[in-house]
C-alpha cells in the first residue's frame, strides 16, 4: 500500500498539469498587491476574489478597512498600472481572513 499523500500536494499537482494558461487574474494581482498597498497593509489586507472588475479584499479589523477605504482610488490607479494586466473599477474591503 503506497503511504498516504497530502491533499495539498495533489492539489498544486493537478492545478499544474492541468491549468496551462498561466496564472488567474487573483494570481496576479496578489503578487504586486504589496507594491500597490505597501508592506504593512499587505499583512493586514489579502486580495480573495475578483467579481467582474471589483476586487474583493479581506482586511483584518474595522480601523485597516478604514485606512484603504480611503486610499481605494490610488490602490486603484497601481493596480491598473501595475504588470498585472488587469483594468478593475471598484474595491471592496471586508473583514475576514487575511
Amino acid at each position: 500500500m503506497a503511504a498516504p499523500v497530502p491533499i495539498s500536494s495533489l492539489i498544486d499537482q493537478w492545478m499544474q498539469e492541468y491549468r496551462k494558461d498561466g496564472p488567474s487574474v487573483l494570481e496576479r494581482i496578489c503578487r504586486c498587491w504589496s507594491d500597490a498597498v505597501g508592506e504593512d497593509a499587505a499583512l493586514e489586507a489579502k486580495p480573495c476574489a475578483i467579481k467582474g472588475d471589483m476586487l474583493l479584499v479581506h482586511v483584518s479589523s474595522p480601523v485597516w478597512v478604514h485606512h484603504l477605504h480611503f486610499q481605494k482610488q490610488d490602490i486603484l490607479k497601481r493596480l491598473n498600472q501595475s504588470g498585472a494586466s488587469v483594468t478593475l473599477t471598484d474595491i471592496k474591503f471586508k473583514i475576514g481572513p487575511v
